[in-house]
């Protein structure tokens, strides 16, 4: 009698417990970097696949210039861009400047200097950024991640019940042995 009253509290203190554990895995390729974020490779554009700097554009940093290509992610979802490779994230974007040089800069920096929605000069030896747009860039590529779905952390108090449980139940088949 004792005995079933004992599994049975052993059940249910063992669903309880269970019930706490909420991990997931990872499925696909996936880098998880320093943070412990784990990023998908999802693709890659070159700068110069936007439209063409002639005309009136909207204006792109790495993170917008990936939603447009890509499409908008779930809200539980970010991207992230790579000027390196596929399989390393450094959060940095190449960018074409009005009258200026190619650049490597943050993925989401600030891209209209002067705040008037369009690709120009903005003065001051400033002009605007877009890491896409055709203009200077020609084989600039930016690579593109998106955030896995993340392993959710188990609590130390539980992974410290586990081993209790183990031990009650290595306890429990010990004394039914004597």
């Amino acid at each position: 009698m004792k005995s079933s009253y004992f599994r049975i509290a052993l059940a249910g203190l063992l669903l309880s417990i269970a019930g706490m554990a909420n991990a997931t895995l990872i499925v696909g390729n996936s880098y998880l970097d320093g943070e412990g974020v784990a990023w998908e490779y999802v693709g890659s554009f070159q700068v110069s696949d936007g439209p063409n700097w002639s005309s009136t554009v909207e204006l792109f940093n790495g993170l917008e210039a990936a939603e447009e290509v890509f499409g908008a992610l779930a809200d539980n979802m970010r991207y992230a861009i790579s000027t390196l490779d596929t399989g390393f994230v450094n959060h940095m974007a190449n960018y074409d400047g009005y009258g200026q040089a190619n650049h490597v800069l943050p993925e989401d920096i600030v891209t209209d200097i002067n705040g008037d929605g369009f690709y120009n000069w903005a003065g001051n030896g400033l002009g605007d950024w877009s890491a896409y747009i055709m203009d200077h860039s020609n084989n600039n590529v930016n690579y593109v991640f998106k955030a896995a779905v993340a392993v959710a952390q188990v609590s130390e108090p539980s992974a410290l019940a586990v081993i209790a449980l183990g031990l009650m139940g290595f306890a429990a088949s010990r004394a039914r042995k004597k």
